[in-house]
């Protein structure tokens, strides 16, 4: 009987620690492989579970806006607006859909429908004067009586300029209202009102 040789046995040797490293590095390529897929579906199921989140979220945020601007348009038509006012206030100027209505999660835009209700309320008192860059002369200097005030809700068609400026400025974004008082001709220190058709023009002009 003929023995292997030492160089067969160190052959065969050889070639059983090729195969046992393939099969090792195989069997860890696949574990990879494995983890890898793994972590993707628990990235995935994670964006599943933000993304359903997240559309409740709006979806609740939606029905809020809805059920207050309900309630608005309601106070609104009881306290003597029409339907008609308030509907021009939101679409005048193409800024409706652009402006108020991207608003809806409560942004600065969005306090526009709430600073309108506030001054169609009545809950400030501003002295009538035109706001054309002129100052309001001071009565103390003429010895005259100060002059009658208006509830801002007596003229649905305009605003106290002071209300004016914030809307604008918080619309805008910047934040100015020294600027968006010059933006509808209104001087630093004056108290007016001004034509809701005057901040609609300072808003599309931003």
């Amino acid at each position: 009987m003929t023995l292997p040789s030492a160089s067969t046995s160190e052959q065969q040797s050889a070639d059983n620690s090729t195969a046992i490293r393939i099969r090792d590095n195989q069997r860890r390529s696949r574990a990879r492989h494995r983890e890898f897929v793994e972590t993707l579906q628990r990235k995935v199921q994670e964006y599943e579970r933000q993304g359903v989140h997240a559309t409740l979220e709006m979806q609740r945020a939606a029905r809020d806006v809805a059920v207050e601007n309900a309630r608005l348009r309601s106070l609104l038509t009881q306290r003597g607006v029409s339907e008609d006012e308030i509907e021009g206030y939101l679409v005048s100027s193409n800024l409706a859909g652009k402006r108020f209505r991207s608003a809806a999660a409560g942004g600065p835009r969005g306090r526009w429908f709430r600073l309108f209700a506030k001054e169609h309320l009545g809950g400030e008192r501003n002295q009538r004067a035109q706001c054309e860059g002129q100052h309001q002369p001071r009565t103390g200097d003429f010895g005259m009586s100060p002059p009658a005030t208006f509830s801002a809700a007596s003229s649905p068609h305009e605003m106290p300029c002071n209300t004016a400026a914030q809307i604008i400025a918080g619309a805008q974004g910047h934040g100015d209202e020294q600027r968006a008082r010059r933006a509808i001709g209104c001087q630093d220190s004056s108290e007016c009102m001004v034509r809701n058709t005057t901040v609609f023009q300072a808003l599309e002009d931003r």
